[in-house]
């Protein structure tokens, strides 16, 4: 069997742990249900990672790894905190370049999925909601540019497959939308269980007229 290893990445408030909880569903997919819980199955493995411990790293993951499944699926979200319940911190980032090394040494080939968001309402969920940003939109605007661009200066250099995950295309086509990602996987359709909030990014398209975003901007 010709197995890999998926890495659900994109900025913070990307809809990560949404995707990851409905993707691992499938039954050709080890990864982690419930991920709302802020809990991955490959936490201590990314632990490690993080340790410097890349064969450290592997020996977890062989004592957790299923043999029957084609895919394994982690997810990380940029930045990201370094334990359940603590809040990421600014410009923290996972060390992705670590991560494809232990995918080397346990010969598995990484695959980006990377989520996206409404820009304008996932600046705005940072600044308001998310502490790494300390409320500033400025620094929210930074971060994530910072987060993409790692992603794809990683991509470029290693040349990982990668394609990208449209929260607001699955809040519109739902199961057809998963349908459509199971087939990019080579994988037959399954139907999954949604827990979704439909209205995600309502709030954020308010009161909008003078609320400066600082994505385009050098300084």
């Amino acid at each position: 069997m010709d197995r890999k290893m998926i890495c659900i990445l994109g900025a913070e408030s990307t809809g990560t742990r949404i995707f990851t909880d409905l993707l691992s569903q499938h039954s050709c997919i080890q990864g982690t249900v419930k991920a709302s819980s802020h809990i991955d199955w490959l936490d201590k493995v990314w632990r490690s990672i993080e340790d410097e411990s890349v064969s450290q790293a592997v020996s977890i993951f062989k004592e957790s790894a299923s043999e029957e499944v084609k895919y394994f699926l982690t997810r990380r979200s940029m930045p990201h905190s370094k334990g359940v319940g603590q809040s990421a911190d600014f410009m923290e980032f996972p060390n992705l370049e670590k991560f494809c090394s232990f995918c080397d040494e346990v010969s598995l080939q990484p695959i980006f999925l990377i989520t996206t968001r409404s820009t304008v309402a996932n600046l705005s969920s940072w600044q308001e909601k998310r502490a790494s940003s300390k409320k500033s939109m400025q620094l929210a605007a930074t971060q994530y540019k910072a987060a993409y661009e790692k992603i794809f200066s990683l991509v470029i250099a290693r040349k990982i497959s990668f394609s990208f995950l449209s929260l607001e295309a699955l809040l519109l086509d739902k199961q057809d939308y998963l349908n459509s990602i199971f087939a990019l996987l080579d994988l037959p359709p399954e139907k999954v269980k949604f827990r979704i909030n439909q209205r995600v990014n309502k709030v954020y398209y308010r009161n909008l007229s003078g609320k400066k975003f600082f994505l385009f901007n050098d300084d």
